[in-house]
């Protein structure tokens, strides 16, 4: 792997996510947030089926993935995490911030997406008994000392700020936390279509039930060109902010620190605001 790729991926993955909120907001105009939430998940998890196939009934019985030898099998306790990463690491969040993103002005939401990085440090440490260097540790202050200074004027002209939107946001960022150390510590011996796949399955079999009962087909039959419309920005949130930045995050992870991964939270602020208020 080139010397900056790591750092490469990081910067990008910055980009894709800072983008899922203009995203979500144009989804929004024609759909529920749950159907937003749902339809993004069943894209991700669809675009990946084939290598669930493939891991699930194509690998041979070796129970670690090396760069020589990418066979393996899955054991009860992998599928376990892996679930436990696709609904904490992404089918919860996705659905919070969507409701989220209804309510909170793009300054709170860069804010509260910047302590993604502090959440890592403490469940790392608590649950994981990681070690805080004072390196990492002053990268994380700077990093979030930065992001209030540039906010901090939009959220002085904020009236006010909607308690339980923000705590929905909070409790997604306090996930995303919890799921860079699973993936870190937990499912690091297995090859990053796997640890991509199987978390965006599990999600999208469940969204795919829930979307079942939100009559979402009316949608498409009463407005029609607005909900084909919506449906691409919803594709690109699926495809892209789901997919390809799960499958990229995950390629890079256990080549770097669980810390070092959740700085790109530093960027995704600041390329929302650059795509309009949402």
């Amino acid at each position: 792997m080139p010397k900056h790729f790591t750092t490469f991926v990081i910067v990008l993955l910055g980009f894709i996510w800072g983008s899922s909120y203009i995203l979500i907001y144009k989804s929004l105009k024609a759909f529920t947030p749950m159907q937003v939430a749902g339809l993004r998940m069943s894209i991700g998890g669809f675009i990946l089926l084939p290598w669930v196939i493939k891991y699930t009934f194509f690998t041979k019985n070796i129970r670690s993935y090396n760069q020589e030898n990418n066979s393996f099998s899955l054991t009860r306790q992998d599928y376990f995490y892996l679930a436990v990463s696709g609904i904490i690491g992404i089918g919860i969040p996705s659905y919070l911030f969507s409701v989220a993103g209804k309510f909170i002005p793009s300054g709170l939401s860069g804010i509260i997406t910047a302590l993604t990085p502090i959440f890592t440090i403490l469940i790392g440490t608590l649950l994981y008994h990681e070690k805080i260097t004072k390196k990492g540790a002053l990268g994380v202050l700077f990093g979030l000392l930065g992001v209030i200074v540039i906010f901090a004027p939009s959220l002085l002209q904020t009236t006010s700020i909607p308690i339980f939107p923000t705590f929905l946001a909070l409790l997604s960022t306090l996930m995303y936390g919890y799921n860079i150390n699973l993936i870190k510590h937990k499912l690091s011996h297995l090859p990053p279509l796997a640890k991509t796949a199987f978390p965006l399955f599990f999600v999208s079999v469940i969204y795919v039930l829930i979307l079942s009962q939100t009559n979402i087909q009316e949608v498409f039959e009463t407005r029609p060109s607005l909900a084909w419309k919506a449906f691409k920005y919803v594709f690109l949130l699926g495809f892209f902010s789901s997919a390809v930045s799960m499958l990229l995050f995950n390629l890079i992870i256990k080549k770097t620190t669980a810390l070092a991964v959740s700085s790109n939270t530093f960027i995704i602020p600041l390329v929302a605001v650059f795509w309009g208020d949402t």
